[in-house]
C-alpha cells in the first residue's frame, strides 16, 4: 500500500497548447527576426563564398551635373549614360536607381533601351504604370520592389514583379541571368564579403586613359556613389549598405545553388518536445536540468544548418524554451514550497498535512499516537534536540508505514492487516519502552504516550485523522493505552463539551497560564520584546492545543474571560520585566471580536492603573480580518486604542488580504509578517522582493515590521540586509514561561541562550 506525500502539482497541459500555438505563430510571422539576424551574422562571419568577379559596382559620383536634384535623374542624363556603357562592350548592365517613371517623361531614355544593340536596363519607379510598352522597353525594364523589414534590411529577393498586366524581372534576375527560374522569392545571402566587391566610379571611366578591359564581359551594377544616407540597409554581418550591394548579394546567392529554407518548423517542434517534457511530471525535473542544453543547440543549431546552404529560424524556439523553463522552474519551486509545508520543520518527517491533503478512501486502519506531555519534554530543548525527539518517538512506534507527525505531539500512521488483540499488546509495550525514558544529548525525557484507533474506511482521510486523535485524547483522559474510536464519533463532542465547561475553573487553578516567545531588536541584537503566547495543563487531559481551546472560547462565549485572564497576566509580567529593563514590552494577541467592545477597552486601561505599566509598553496584534477592513467602528476602536499609546499590530500578514488598502485603513503601527512568508526567504527571491517591498511600504508609513518563523541564521541575515526591525521564531528562542524570561533578562543572556533555554 502507498504512503502519502504532497499533492501532486496540476497539468500544465493548457498553458503548454498556449505557448506552443503561440510561438508557432510567432515563428510563422518572424516575430524573433532580431534574433535569428544575429545567428545568421555569425553564420555569415563564419562561411566565405567567394565573390564572383563578373559583377561590379560602377559609382555615378553626385560632382555630375546632368544629375537632377531628388531620388530620380534627369532624362538626358541617364539616356546618355546608357548609350555610353553600351560603348563598354559589358555583357550586361542594370541602373538600380528607380529612374523610369513613364515614356512621355522619359522620351530619350525609352528610344535609347529600345535599340536592338542595348544591353542595359534601368529600374522602374515602383508606381509605374505600363501600357503597351515595345518588347525592346519591356525587355530592359527592371522591377524595383524591395521591402525593407523592420529590423532595417532587405530580407528577400525576388525574381520579379507585377507592374499592371507586365512582368519585369528584378536586378538581380537580370545580372545572374535566371530569368527561366521566374518563381516565387528567395533569401538573401549576406556571407559575401561586401569589401571585396569591385567598384568604379563614372569618372574613372570616363577618363581618356581608363582601360576598358576592366569592364569587358563584366556584369555591371550602377547606381548612385554609396555616400552618407545612401547607406540605408543593414546587412547581417556587414553593417549598413547600399541598395547596390544588395541587389549585388541577391545576385549572387541566385548564382549559386539556391539555399533550403527550412523555416521554423523543425526548431519548432524541437522546442516544443523540449517543452513537454519540462512539464510532465515524470521527466520534468530532469529535462529543466538539460534546459541550458537545448537552448545552445537552438543558438548553434541555425548557424551549423547554414553551412550546408539550408536556412531555419530558432528564436522563437529560443522563446519557448525559455518560456517553458521559467514555468518548469516556478512549478519546481512551488514543488519545493508544498513539500517544506508538508514536511515538519524540525524532524523532517511527513507532516499530517499529506494525509489531510489526499482525497479518497483507503482501506488501512488509521492509528494516532499522542504524546500527552509533548508541550513539558519539549520546554527548554533546542530545535535540533526536539526534532531527534520526534524521531526517536516514530521509530519506537509499532507502525507498519510512514509516520506523519503533528505539531503539538501528534503522530499517524496507516496500519495494514490490523489485529486488534496483538495491536493492544504493541501498544502497551511501545507505551512502556517510551515511559521509560528516551535520551536525548543528557537528558532523559519521560514520554506519556496514548494511541487511538479508527477503522471507518469510508471517511476521508482528513476525518479519520481527526477522529483517532480524538480516539487517543479520550484514551489519555481515561488513563488508558489507547481506544478504538465510537463509530458515532461522540467522543470530539463531548471533548468541546468539557473543555468549556472546565475553562473557567482552569482560569481560577491557574491551568492555563501565559509563555511568552523572544523577539530580537535585529538592528541592536538584544532581546527588546516578547509575544505572549496563552497555554493549558489540564490536570487529567494534558496539554490542550492554544488553537483548540481558544477558537471554543470564541464559539463558546468565553472569550471575554480569556482575555481578561491573558491581559492581567501578561500586565502583570511587563511590570516585573520592566523592573530589570525598562525599555522592555510585550505584544499581546486580541480577537477581532473584541475590537469596538466597550468592556474590552475599559478593560485594557483598568489593567494599566492596576499594575502601573504604560500603554506604549504593548503592542495590540489582531489578525487580518475582512470584517475589521471594512468596519468603520472596528477602525474608529483601533484609533482610539492608538490615541491611547497602545500598539496595533497586524498579525499573520501575508496569510490573508494582504492589501495595500489594509495597510491604509487600519491605523496599525506594526506589521508582522506570516511564518508562510519567511519559510521562504533564503532560497525564494521572489519571496525576498515581496517582503523587501512589503518593508519599504509599511515603513514608509510609519510601521515597523516583525518578521514570525525565523528557523535559521541564514533568514535572520536576510532579514538584516532587508532592513527588518524584529526577528521572533525558534532560532531567536523557543517560548518560555514567565519566570524562564525573567531570569534570562536578569542575566542580560545573549540570543544563543534564549534558543538553548
Amino acid at each position: 500500500m502507498q504512503d502519502y506525500g504532497p499533492p501532486a502539482a496540476p497539468r500544465r497541459a493548457r498553458t503548454f497548447v498556449i505557448a506552443a500555438l503561440f510561438f508557432g505563430f510567432a515563428g510563422l510571422v518572424n516575430l524573433f527576426s532580431p534574433l535569428d539576424l544575429v545567428f545568421n551574422g555569425i553564420s555569415n562571419g563564419l562561411r566565405s563564398p567567394a565573390v564572383d568577379d563578373r559583377f561590379v559596382i560602377l559609382e555615378v559620383n553626385d560632382g555630375f551635373e546632368h544629375v537632377a536634384a531628388g531620388d530620380t535623374w534627369s532624362d538626358m542624363f541617364t539616356s546618355e549614360l546608357v548609350s555610353f556603357l553600351n560603348t563598354l562592350d559589358v555583357e550586361s548592365a542594370v541602373i538600380v536607381e528607380p529612374v523610369f517613371t513613364s515614356t512621355s517623361q522619359f522620351p530619350l531614355l525609352t528610344r535609347a533601351l529600345e535599340q536592338p544593340t542595348n544591353t542595359v536596363s534601368v529600374s522602374a519607379a515602383p508606381n509605374l504604370k505600363l501600357e503597351s510598352p515595345s518588347e525592346g522597353l519591356r525587355d530592359h525594364l527592371t522591377s524595383s520592389n524591395y521591402f525593407k523589414r523592420y529590423w532595417g534590411g532587405v530580407e528577400f529577393g525576388s525574381f520579379g514583379a507585377e507592374y499592371g498586366d507586365v512582368f519585369l524581372q528584378s536586378p538581380e534576375s537580370k545580372l545572374s541571368d535566371k530569368a527561366d527560374n521566374i518563381g516565387p522569392s528567395f533569401e538573401i545571402d549576406y556571407a559575401f564579403d561586401v569589401e571585396a566587391f569591385q567598384r568604379l566610379d563614372l569618372s574613372t571611366v570616363l577618363a581618356p586613359d581608363f582601360d576598358a578591359a576592366l569592364v569587358r564581359g563584366k556584369r555591371l551594377v550602377v547606381a548612385q556613389a554609396s555616400q552618407g544616407d545612401n547607406h540605408p540597409y543593414l546587412m547581417p554581418s556587414q553593417g549598413n549598405g547600399s541598395l547596390a550591394e544588395v541587389i549585388l548579394m541577391a545576385a549572387m546567392t541566385l548564382g549559386e545553388e539556391r539555399p533550403l529554407n527550412a523555416g521554423f518548423l523543425p526548431a519548432w517542434l524541437f522546442s516544443v518536445g523540449v517543452v513537454g517534457l519540462m512539464l510532465s511530471r515524470r521527466f520534468g525535473s530532469m529535462a529543466l536540468r538539460w534546459a541550458p542544453v537545448a537552448l545552445a543547440c537552438m543558438i548553434v543549431f541555425p548557424i551549423v544548418m547554414d553551412m550546408f546552404s539550408i536556412r531555419t529560424s530558432s528564436g522563437h524556439a529560443i522563446g519557448m524554451i525559455s518560456f517553458g523553463t521559467l514555468i518548469a522552474w516556478m512549478r519546481l519551486k512551488k514543488r519545493e514550497t508544498a513539500n517544506k509545508a508538508f514536511t515538519h520543520n524540525l524532524s523532517h518527517l511527513p507532516s499530517a498535512q499529506c494525509l489531510s491533503a489526499h482525497v479518497g478512501q483507503d482501506q488501512r486502519v488509521m492509528v494516532a499516537a499522542v504524546v500527552t506531555n509533548y508541550a513539558a519534554i519539549s520546554t527548554g530543548l533546542t530545535p535540533e534536540q526536539e526534532g531527534i525527539t520526534a524521531n526517536t518517538i516514530a521509530n519506537a512506534l509499532p507502525s507498519s508505514g510512514a509516520v506523519y507527525q503533528g505539531d503539538l505531539g501528534q503522530f499517524y500512521w496507516l496500519q495494514t492487516d490490523f489485529d486488534e488483540a496483538a495491536m493492544e499488546d504493541l501498544f502497551e509495550a511501545t507505551a512502556n519502552q517510551l515511559n521509560k525514558g528516551v535520551i536525548v544529548g543528557e537528558r532523559t525525557l519521560i514520554v506519556q504516550v496514548a494511541f487511538g484507533v479508527e477503522r471507518i474506511a469510508s471517511a476521508s482521510l482528513a476525518s479519520r485523522l481527526k477522529t483517532a486523535e480524538s480516539a487517543a485524547q479520550a484514551a489519555a483522559r481515561q488513563r488508558k493505552t489507547y481506544k478504538l474510536h465510537d463509530q458515532d464519533a461522540q467522543d470530539a463532542l463531548l471533548w468541546q463539551s468539557r473543555v468549556l465547561f472546565e475553562m473557567d475553573e482552569a482560569l481560577r487553578n491557574r491551568e492555563i497560564y501565559i509563555a511568552l516567545q523572544p523577539q530580537l531588536n535585529i538592528r541592536s541584537g538584544r532581546i527588546s520584546s516578547a509575544e505572549v503566547l496563552v497555554r493549558w495543563t489540564h490536570p487529567e487531559m494534558g496539554v490542550i492545543s492554544p488553537a483548540e481551546f481558544v477558537q471554543m472560547a470564541e464559539r463558546g462565549k468565553r472569550i471575554d474571560q480569556l482575555t481578561q485572564y491573558v491581559i492581567q497576566s501578561s500586565f502583570q509580567f511587563l511590570r516585573d520585566a520592566q523592573k530589570i529593563d525598562p525599555g522592555f514590552n510585550i505584544a499581546v494577541n486580541i480577537s477581532p471580536s473584541l475590537i469596538g467592545s466597550a468592556e474590552f477597552e475599559f478593560m485594557l486601561h483598568a489593567a494599566l492603573r492596576v499594575y502601573g505599566v504604560k500603554a506604549s509598553s504593548i503592542m495590540l496584534e489582531i489578525t487580518e480580518n475582512e470584517q475589521l477592513l471594512n468596519n468603520s467602528g472596528a477602525q474608529d476602536a483601533m484609533g482610539r486604542l492608538r490615541d491611547a499609546g497602545f500598539g496595533i499590530s497586524i498579525d499573520d500578514y501575508g496569510a490573508g488580504l494582504s492589501t495595500l488598502t489594509y495597510l491604509l485603513k487600519v491605523p496599525a503601527n506594526e506589521v508582522k509578517l506570516d511564518r508562510t512568508l519567511i519559510s521562504t526567504l533564503r532560497y525564494n527571491e521572489r519571496s525576498q522582493l515581496l517582503i523587501q517591498s512589503t518593508i519599504s511600504v509599511a515603513q514608509s508609513l510609519g510601521m515597523h515590521v516583525v518578521a514570525e518563523g525565523v528557523e535559521d541564521p541564514d533568514t535572520l541575515a536576510i532579514l538584516r540586509t532587508l532592513e527588518c526591525n524584529l526577528a521572533q521564531g525558534y532560532f531567536i528562542g523557543q517560548p518560555v514561561g514567565a519566570e524562564e524570561i525573567l531570569s534570562i533578562l536578569e542575566s542580560s543572556s545573549s540570543v544563543q541562550a534564549v534558543a538553548q533555554a
